[in-house]
């Protein structure tokens, strides 16, 4: 069945360009049109489909193409996160790209004195991401007095049809938090809306996936300590943690310890 195991061979992405820009709706509010342009380096391995998670909020109006425009089979997915996902012919030792566009309805909250838009899964990946450029742009005929692009410096410009542009980019992606606030705002959202959104917005800002893999790398140093007979101690002076070797009966202790690379946090463990 068509994209029932989705195992993405050995690849790199970029650029990777994202645009958002902001559409009147028939209620009055405004939703956000997405463009995304991957393009993927692939190594030997054929590579000939790919995904990408859009968060948790509805998404509709998908449309999946390559380079040139052409329509490329693609499917949806909605789970804890919405997943799409797209085939397109194989290619190896070569690059590709593809085009993702599709709408979030009813994207902003806030009130009338500020506005605010966010994308927590902008930049998650489980492949290296490079060479990242970050679009929004503004209604037509809308001026902002204030702008925030978190968590980058951003850049503005007028595009020619009169629309503000708001672009910021990363030389590497790196998983994280994405939010645009801009002011006065254009639409009013209940104010629970806009606690729950900015309660969101903040867990951004140490990601689960980090503080899990941090946690697991103390542990395992610990344990590979201990197997080398260190005992795990904080220095008084630097507040640090590390190793102090202990020898066995008959043992120097000139080699084989964590002194070498300057304590087990110092080189990525002992014998890292």
């Amino acid at each position: 069945m068509l994209f029932k195991n989705i195992l993405e061979p050995p690849c790199t992405i970029s650029p990777y360009v994202v645009t958002f820009e902001l559409e009147k709706n028939a209620r009055g509010r405004y939703d956000v049109r997405v463009t995304m342009s991957i393009t993927y380096h692939v190594f030997d391995a054929p590579k000939s489909q790919g995904f990408k998670f859009v968060g948790d909020v509805p998404v509709s109006d998908i449309s999946v193409t390559d380079s040139r425009g052409e329509p490329l089979r693609f499917g949806k997915d909605v789970m804890r996160e919405t997943r799409i996902r797209w085939t397109f012919p194989p290619v190896s030792n070569a690059e590709t790209t593809v085009v993702v566009k599709f709408l979030i309805a009813d994207a902003l909250s806030g009130d009338l004195a500020a506005n605010f838009f966010y994308a927590p899964w902008l930049k998650n990946f489980r492949v290296k991401v490079t060479d990242a450029t970050y679009r929004f742009i503004l209604p037509k005929g809308f001026q902002p007095s204030k702008l925030s692009m978190a968590p980058h410096q951003f850049s503005t410009r007028m595009l020619e049809d009169g629309r503000v542009q708001v672009e910021c980019a990363d030389a590497v992606v790196h998983a994280g938090y994405f939010g645009v606030s801009f002011s006065p705002g254009l639409v009013d959202r209940p104010k629970r809306d806009i606690r729950r959104v900015v309660a969101r917005y903040k867990q951004q800002t140490t990601p689960r996936q980090t503080l899990f893999q941090a946690v697991l790398i103390v542990i395992v140093m610990i344990l590979f300590a201990f197997s080398r007979g260190c005992s795990v101690i904080r220095d008084p002076q630097t507040g640090h943690w590390k190793c102090v070797y202990t020898a066995p009966k008959g043992d120097t202790g000139s080699s084989g310890g964590c002194s070498g690379c300057g304590g087990c946090g110092g080189c990525g463990g002992c014998g890292g």
